[in-house]
């Protein structure tokens, strides 16, 4: 499952890390669920726990990086994103799914560091840091009932 998700970053002068595509594989989901087995049992000692962070690089962030066409013009990739979420938070696209544009000025993904899966007892979110500054940007939570829809 290939996810597209809103993002938001702590500065809402900059574009950096607005959405981000996530390709949900069995073996991530095998991570997801031993890490949420983790959060639950720590959470069960203190119900003070709201989150768990494990590095990761599952996600790639879009916001800074857009392309142009050769006329100068924004490529279509941002427009196609918020087409495919049109006014959900986040949506499952196809393996297909346009991200790069004009090859000449492509679209790419957001330079990030520090890149992380947080687990909540509702779902899982992903975050990452600006590699050029210090924003900082999280994605929507996606709940466990969705995650693993087709698995239970």
């Amino acid at each position: 499952m290939r996810l597209l998700l809103k993002a938001w970053n702590t500065n809402e002068h900059l574009s950096f890390g607005r959405y981000a595509i996530v390709d949900v594989t069995d073996e991530m989901l095998k991570h997801i669920a031993a890490r949420r087995k983790i959060f639950l049992a720590a959470h069960e000692q203190d119900k003070e726990l709201y989150e768990m962070y494990f590095w990761d690089c599952a996600a790639e962030f879009y916001g800074d990086r857009f392309g142009s066409n050769g006329d100068g013009e924004d490529d279509t990739v941002e427009e196609s994103f918020d087409e495919a979420l049109d006014e959900d938070e986040w949506v499952e696209i196809s393996e297909d799914f346009e991200t790069t544009g004009d090859e000449g000025n492509p679209t790419m993904p957001d330079r990030t560091d520090c890149d992380q899966m947080v687990i909540r007892e509702e779902g899982v979110t992903w975050y990452a840091q600006d590699h050029y500054g210090d924003t900082t940007t999280m994605t929507v939570i996606v709940t466990y009932k969705d995650l693993f829809k087709d698995k239970l």
